[in-house]
């Protein structure tokens, strides 16, 4: 067996090749004669059988003989790229007579091709080969092609056949995207418990924005109760504060933090009735002091987290320090809490804000509620007085949780100032 170049005098040995090809492969089909000769004489040319010069982006074969028979043949299609200035081949056809298989006819016909590139300088030798051809892609591997899915094949036009390409629905890939997602979202849980096991306070990096986030900016519950909160310590100075129930964006909460802070609001206690809640997370944690302008300024304010789950709990806290509650109140709050507690509910003081008359000792904290959803209806009874804030929507009740704490808290601190 030897391996050439295929001439113009293989024009017939090739075309039947390829019309076996045809049959085998692609379930019985019958390639029109005259168009398949026409296309094979276009990979020939007029070279002669001593030709060992391929012209340059012309399609061409190397044909296997055995006993002066081709039995085996393999088309390439030469492929310009003027981002690199080189030539790519690509495989357009490989086939072996049946009898000839397993004889190393088609690993010979390979050796040529890419010992043939390497000599040419050829950047690559590329070939398509069908997913579930297993048989195929093993024998490509021993040869010396590597798989690679980094791109995808798609066309546009008419099938080699003439039939019209169709947009189908890729069920696997849209099973693929599901299951990535499922995957996504599964390692996020995985890391968000990880980091609820490890606690807000586990050690960072001496010198890193989180360590100084961490260390001049948030405080624990308990450690807020001790310092600001110890009924039996007569010289320990009222810290007005404000609570915030399942208030959930970075944003807001900086906004509070900043606009509250230049009211005399220096602790924001982080209240979240739910488990999974982002809030206890060291990142949304320094996206709050971050927007909150705290690190320009060596402001001494800081965020109040791992609250008890209790409101009742935290209300029982301020109550036996003498704290006053008030629970910034709109018209969504009062119909969520007719329908939670009944309307023979225990009646709170319920008055509008600029009404309300903030304890003179600074005592003072003021609540706020979701973005969405407000403050809990069934939460009305642990506060002191519910106050009646301005709404931007008359029909729901709704207001701008930020805007609404920046007004409760400049009227406190103007009340303040009034009594001195």
């Amino acid at each position: 067996m030897h391996v050439r170049y295929g001439t113009i005098d293989d024009l017939q040995p090739i075309a039947e090749l390829q019309m076996e090809l045809a049959l085998e492969t692609e379930s019985g089909l019958k390639l029109d004669e005259t168009k398949l000769k026409t296309g094979v004489k276009k990979c020939l040319g007029t070279r002669s059988s001593n030709d060992n010069n391929v012209r340059d982006l012309n399609p061409f074969y190397i044909v296997a003989i055995v006993e002066e028979k081709v039995v085996g043949v393999i088309g390439i299609s030469p492929e310009w790229s003027d981002w690199w200035g080189t030539e790519y081949w690509w495989v357009i056809s490989i086939f072996v007579k049946p009898f000839h298989r397993r004889k190393r006819v088609a690993t010979e016909l390979f050796n040529f091709v890419l010992e043939l590139s390497k000599r040419k300088n050829i950047q690559t030798v590329n070939l398509r080969v069908e997913k579930l051809n297993s048989n195929a892609i093993k024998f490509y591997k021993k040869v010396g092609f590597i798989m690679d899915d980094s791109h995808h094949i798609m066309s546009c036009g008419k099938k080699p056949d003439g039939s019209v390409l169709v947009q189908e629905k890729d069920n696997n890939m849209e099973e693929h995207r599901k299951k990535r997602k499922q995957e996504r979202k599964k390692r996020k849980m995985e890391k968000f418990e990880k980091k609820r096991e490890r606690g807000v306070f586990h050690s960072q990096k001496n010198g890193s924005t989180m360590n100084i986030i961490i260390k001049d900016h948030v405080m624990s519950w308990d450690e807020y109760v001790k310092e600001n909160l110890n009924a039996k310590e007569s010289n320990v100075m009222a810290c007005p504060s404000i609570l915030l129930i399942d208030v959930m964006y970075e944003g807001n909460i900086g906004a509070i933090l900043r606009n509250c802070f230049l009211c005399g609001f220096t602790r924001i206690l982080l209240f979240s009735s739910k488990t999974n809640s982002s809030i206890y997370t060291n990142n949304f944690l320094k996206g709050v002091i971050r927007k909150s302008t705290c690190l320009k300024y060596n402001w001494n304010a800081k965020l109040v987290i791992g609250l008890p789950p209790s409101i009742e709990l935290v209300s029982n806290v301020f109550h036996g320090c003498d704290y006053q509650m008030v629970a910034l109140w709109g018209l969504d709050e009062e119909k969520r809490r007719e329908v939670e507690e009944g309307k023979k509910c225990k009646i709170v003081k319920q008055e509008n804000l600029w009404s309300v008359d903030f304890n003179v000792n600074k005592k003072v904290v003021i609540i706020g509620g979701n973005e969405a959803n407000g403050i809990p209806g069934n939460f009305a009874n642990h506060f002191d007085t519910l106050a009646f804030v301005p709404s931007v929507d008359s029909e729901t009740g709704a207001y701008n949780i930020s805007h609404a704490l920046h007004l409760a808290s400049y009227e406190a601190f103007r009340s303040w100032n009034l009594s001195i």
